[in-house]
C-alpha cells in the first residue's frame, strides 16, 4: 500500500519537475531502480561472500583444532600398565578389602566376598572359596596354595562353637544346614526354595517365574539374573542346587515363533522381537541360529546367551 503510493508520488513529481509524460516517466523510474542495482550489487555480493568465508572458515578451523587435541591427546596417552597381583597367605574370613583387590581378584569379587562375610557367611576350607559367584577357576587356582584353611572342612574346633551358635540364633544361618538339601533347580517349587537361608516368599517366587519364563535353567549362574538375589543367597543355593546334566530347556523356534513367544523371553525385548520377526519376513527363514547375527542390532554376546533357547 505505502510502495504503490510512493511510487505514484515519484511518477507525479518526475512529470512535473522534467516535464515528461506518463510513458516517460516509468521508464525513468525503472531506469532509476536498475542503477541503484548495479551500484550497491557489488557490495552486497562481497559481504554476502565475505560472511559465508567468515563461517567456513571459522568451522574448518574448529574441525583442525579439535583433530589436532585429539591426535595430541592419543600421542601422547599411554595404555594402563597391568595390574600385577601380589600374591601371599590369608585367611578370607578375616582378609580387608584392599588385600583382596591386592591379590588381584579385582573389585566384584573382592567386594563379593567382603559382602558374604557381612551376611554371615563363613569359608571352613579351601574349596569354599570356589562358590564365590564369578571366580574364575584360574584365580582360584592362583590363590588357592595362599588360603590358609583346612583342605577338608572337619569338626567345627571350640573357638568357633560360640559364633556358630549366635549365628544360628541370630538367623543368619539355619540350625539345619543348608547341605542336606539337594534339589534340581528346574524341577523344585517355592516352598523347598524358602528353605534355603537367604531365600524368603518374594524371592522364591521370582525365581520361579524368571525360570518359567525363561524356559528352564541351563547353568547355575543364571540365578545371578533374578532381581533382588543377593550373593549370600547364591551361594546357599549354589550349594543346595543342581542343574541336571540330561535337562532341556523350552526351545523357541526362530523361524515360526510369533512376536509374543519371542518378546516374552526374558532375553528378548519387544524392539529385538519385531526387528527378528521383520527380517524374517523380508528375508526368509534362517539356515541356521548364526544367521541372526545378520540383524545389526544383534550382538554375538546376546546370541551366544540365547542360543540354547534356540532351534531352527
Amino acid at each position: 500500500m505505502y510502495f504503490d503510493w510512493m511510487i505514484k508520488r515519484i511518477k507525479k513529481w518526475t512529470r512535473f519537475y522534467f516535464g515528461f509524460s506518463k510513458t516517460e516517466a516509468n521508464g525513468f523510474i525503472i531506469l532509476s531502480i536498475i542503477l541503484i542495482a548495479v551500484t550497491f550489487l557489488p557490495w552486497i555480493v562481497k559481504k554476502t561472500i565475505y560472511r559465508r568465508e567468515v563461517s567456513d572458515t571459522h568451522v574448518l578451523d574448529s574441525l583442525v583444532a579439535l583433530i589436532d587435541k585429539r591426535l595430541h591427546y592419543e600421542d601422547i596417552e599411554e595404555p594402563d600398565e597391568p595390574i600385577v597381583p601380589h600374591l601371599f597367605s590369608f585367611d578370607p574370613n578375616t582378609v580387608t578389602l584392599a588385600d583382596l583387590k591386592k591379590l588381584g581378584l579385582g573389585d566384584e569379587i573382592s567386594n563379593r566376598i567382603i559382602k558374604y562375610r557381612d551376611k554371615g557367611g563363613k569359608f571352613y576350607e579351601v574349596n569354599d572359596m570356589k562358590k564365590i559367584y564369578g571366580l574364575s577357576n584360574e584365580k582360584f587356582e592362583n590363590i588357592k596354595p595362599f588360603i590358609t584353611l583346612p583342605d577338608k572342612a572337619g569338626s567345627i574346633e571350640t573357638n568357633h562353637v560360640e559364633e556358630v551358635v549366635s549365628a544360628v540364633k541370630s538367623g543368619r544361618i539355619p540350625a539345619e544346614p543348608n547341605d542336606v538339601l539337594h534339589f534340581d533347580i528346574n524341577k523344585t517349587d517355592s516352598l523347598t526354595l524358602m528353605q534355603v537361608q537367604g531365600i524368603g516368599t518374594v524371592l522364591s517366587g521370582r525365581i520361579v517365574r524368571f525360570r518359567n519364563n525363561l524356559g528352564g535353567f541351563v547353568h547355575m549362574e543364571q540365578l545371578n539374573e533374578v532381581y533382588g538375589i543377593e550373593d549370600y543367597a547364591l551361594i546357599n543355593l549354589g550349594n543346595a542346587a543342581f542343574v541336571s546334566d540330561d535337562f532341556k530347556p523350552v526351545m523357541i523356534n526362530i523361524n515360526h515363533a510369533p512376536f509374543e513367544e519371542l518378546a516374552t523371553h526374558p532375553y528378548v525385548s519387544f524392539n529385538l522381537a519385531r526387528v527378528i520377526i521383520a527380517y524374517r519376513e523380508q528375508h526368509g527363514l534362517f539356515e541356521n541360529i548364526r544367521d541372526l547375527l545378520k540383524i545389526q542390532i544383534v550382538e554375538k554376546q546376546w546370541l551366544d546367551r540365547m542360543a540354547p533357547y534356540l532351534e531352527i
